[in-house]
């Protein structure tokens, strides 16, 4: 733990909870609770608790021209002491409780955000698990970030000419992600699935795409970069989808 307590100076970031930063720069929610969900109400619950708390941790953090953001700096241990409880979590590719279970939910949305906010990813380490098929789906496969303290962070640096301001909230039954800026940004960013595959290898389903980011500028001018490439076991049998029974094929 040396080397974290090394560089966590340089992760302190300001908070800002008033109106200086009026203009959206990025937003994005997701459900709490999703249908099809396997695992007890009890770590649901638990879930929904660690999600809220992991959230209170980062909200309002300003992240100035060229600073990194980092979520496990942000958010610390999960432990008991701090509030953490049991929720479900992924290990080793399957769902299993966990002190902090449930806390992927805000690194997932932080992974958007940042990419819809034009950031840099530093570091960002996918799930190996597709856990549902597309239906709700609001963004294209693969836009999560998993974490595990204190190894597996994500990290984004501010690409932008000002500060922004984080904001994480739990607005009925979601947690709602939001950046701001003091000043509107010249820019907007989309992010879109540039290709997509299924496979079989035996019983196992095996899911691979690709994520584009689109950079529109206020003259119209565009440009396209790969952000992401994964590849996933699927947790369900995609033959029996019917949005997903043309790309399985």
């Amino acid at each position: 733990m040396g080397a974290w307590n090394l560089e966590s100076k340089q992760f302190e970031h300001d908070r800002e909870f008033g109106e200086l930063y009026p203009y959206l720069v990025a937003e994005h929610r997701s459900p709490l609770r999703r249908l099809g969900t396997t695992y007890a109400e009890e770590l649901q619950r638990g879930k929904e608790t660690n999600v809220a708390l992991a959230a209170s941790f980062i909200d309002g953090i300003l992240l100035p021209p060229g600073g990194v953001f980092s979520y496990h700096h942000a958010v610390g241990f999960p432990n008991r002491k701090r509030g953490f409880v049991m929720g479900a979590e992924l290990q080793d590719g399957s769902l299993k409780p966990g002190i902090g279970g449930g806390c992927c939910q805000v690194s997932n949305l932080l992974y958007v955000l940042a990419l819809l906010s034009g950031a840099d990813i530093t570091e960002r380490h996918r799930h190996g698990l597709d856990l549902f098929p597309d239906s709700g789906r609001t963004v294209p496969f693969g836009c999560g970030a998993t974490v595990f303290f204190p190894m597996r962070d994500l990290r984004f640096r501010n690409s932008l000419d000002q500060a922004i301001r984080i904001g994480l909230t739990i607005e009925d039954g979601f947690v709602v992600g939001r950046v701001h800026s003091a000043q509107p940004i010249p820019k907007r960013f989309e992010i879109f699935e540039m290709e997509s595959k299924m496979s079989q290898e035996g019983e196992v389903w095996i899911r691979e795409n690709r994520v584009g980011r689109r950079t529109l500028d206020s003259h119209g001018d565009e440009t396209i970069e790969e952000v992401a490439h994964n590849i996933a076991r699927c947790a369900y049998d995609p033959s029996k989808v019917a949005s997903l029974a043309g790309g399985a094929a």
